[in-house]
């Protein structure tokens, strides 16, 4: 779903009376996403997933630089 990590980020990490949704979604993703012993599905589904999000914050950046350089031109 695209904008996904930043709504989930708006949306719940910022707001004082919600839990830090975002926050808890990358750690659980960086903690399956690099297992201790054996690899499973899952831990290449959590990789993949934790991937999207870097690539989603990463386009977000991007988006942003793009804006003010058009903006300063």
């Amino acid at each position: 779903i695209p904008g996904l990590v930043t709504e989930l980020y708006l949306n719940y990490d910022c707001d004082l009376y919600c839990s830090n949704l975002f926050d808890d979604t990358t750690k659980l993703l960086s903690k399956n996403a690099f297992p201790v012993s054996g690899l499973y599905t899952i831990h290449l589904l959590s990789l993949d997933a934790l991937i999207t999000v870097i690539d989603g914050i990463e386009m977000h950046c991007q988006s942003r630089t793009l804006a003010k350089t058009v903006a300063v031109s």
